[in-house]
């Protein structure tokens, strides 16, 4: 089954280690969905497949439950 994990960004501090820690856990690497919930995505490189990287940005800030819910419309994959 493919899945795709939603993120909602918030603060950036630990998005790094998040990802890395993402990649160590699934073999086969998932859609990664990102949300940044009022910020705009800045351009920092993400070491994460590029067609499996899906970034979106809310003008303003909505909260957690709203961008998951964003972000899960955006996933390309079955979610449950």
């Amino acid at each position: 089954m493919d899945v795709s994990i939603v993120i909602p960004v918030c603060a950036e501090t630990r998005l790094e280690r998040t990802i890395v820690r993402i990649k160590k856990t699934c073999p086969d690497l998932p859609e990664l969905v990102l949300v940044f919930d009022g910020d705009p995505a800045k351009n920092y490189a993400i070491d994460y497949p590029e067609d499996l990287l899906v970034i979106v940005e809310n003008e303003t800030r909505l909260g957690t439950g709203p961008s998951r819910d964003i972000g899960v419309m955006a996933a390309s994959n079955d979610w449950w």
